[in-house]
Order: structure tokens, then C-alpha cells, then sequence
């Protein structure tokens, strides 16, 4: 009788579970806005600090949960306008571990991650030594921000321009 109650409390527990773990994202697309930004619109100086910040708003009126699932947040994809090649993405070469994860977001509250961007791409690194990269000349670029949660994907971009005025192209 003691093994049937435990085993009856044992499966219980992994319903619990099952049913914990596979809550869709409590939110529309509407309610959840994505906005990339930096320190500034341009950077004039080799190798100089480029802050990205991707916040992530909830623009309801209820808390929002969103289920990550992976050990990832997000994602920053840097891209030559000239010639719309990446030459950094900020997920390069890392591993992440596969585990769900939950995120409440407050009513009208937000979260953010930020990055400092040091002008270095790392794209095509299979070509280079371990944990190399390289100088990026100056010219326009696209950031592009990322976050993939479960059931939905957020994505927007901003340009900026890196270098003396007189190198852009």
C-alpha cells in the first residue's frame, strides 16, 4: 500500500512538472517590443568601446513570462552595410547549456543585456587561430539584436558608423 501511495505522489510530481515546464509564453507579439541601442551613433577611434544594449518591453498591462530555452539571452549580429557581410556575431564560438529557463517581465516594466562591442570581428574564425579576431576597418554598420524564446522570436536593428568621417564609405 506504501509503494502505491509513493508511486501515485511520484507521478503526480512529473505531471506537475510536465505541465510546469510546457506553459506557453504568456504574451503576444504586441505586448513585447524589442529596441537596440548604443552609447552613441558614432564612433570616431580604432577599437573603441561600443556599448549595444538590448532591452526587451513588455508593453501590457499584466506580467509577462517568457521561457528561454537555452542558457542564451540573446544575440548581436554586426553587419558591413557595404557589403552586407557579418562580421561579428556575439554567439560565436560560445556554448550554451539547454535548459529551460523562465524571465518575468513587470507590466510595463522591461529587461535588458548589454554588450561593449570592441570593434573586432570574429566571423570566418575557422580561418584564424582559437579565440582570434580581427580589426574591423571603419564604415557603416548594422547591429542587429536578437532574442528566441519559446514560441516566439524578437529582432530589430540599428546602423552606426565607426571611424573618422572622412573614411566612411
Amino acid at each position: 500500500m506504501k509503494k502505491r501511495i509513493g508511486g501515485v505522489v511520484l507521478l503526480c510530481f512529473f505531471v506537475v512538472m510536465l505541465i510546469t515546464i510546457s506553459i506557453p509564453v504568456t504574451a503576444s507579439a504586441d505586448d513585447l517590443s524589442l529596441s537596440v541601442t548604443t552609447d552613441m551613433p558614432h564612433y570616431i577611434w580604432l577599437f573603441q568601446k561600443a556599448s549595444i544594449t538590448l532591452t526587451l518591453k513588455n508593453n501590457g498591462n499584466n506580467n509577462v513570462t517568457i521561457t528561454f530555452p537555452s542558457t542564451q539571452r540573446f544575440d548581436i549580429e554586426i553587419t558591413r552595410l557595404k557589403n552586407n557581410r557579418t562580421v561579428f556575431r556575439w554567439s560565436e564560438g560560445r556554448i550554451f547549456i539547454l535548459i529551460m529557463s523562465n524571465i518575468t517581465i513587470p507590466a510595463n516594466g522591461s529587461v535588458s543585456w548589454t554588450y561593449d562591442w570592441y570593434q573586432r570581428g570574429n566571423i570566418f574564425r575557422h580561418e584564424m587561430p582559437v579565440g582570434f579576431s580581427y580589426p574591423v576597418l571603419p564604415g557603416v554598420f548594422r547591429i542587429k539584436g536578437i532574442i528566441s524564446v519559446v514560441g516566439m522570436e524578437f529582432n530589430t536593428t540599428k546602423e552606426i558608423k565607426v571611424g573618422p568621417i572622412f573614411l566612411i564609405q
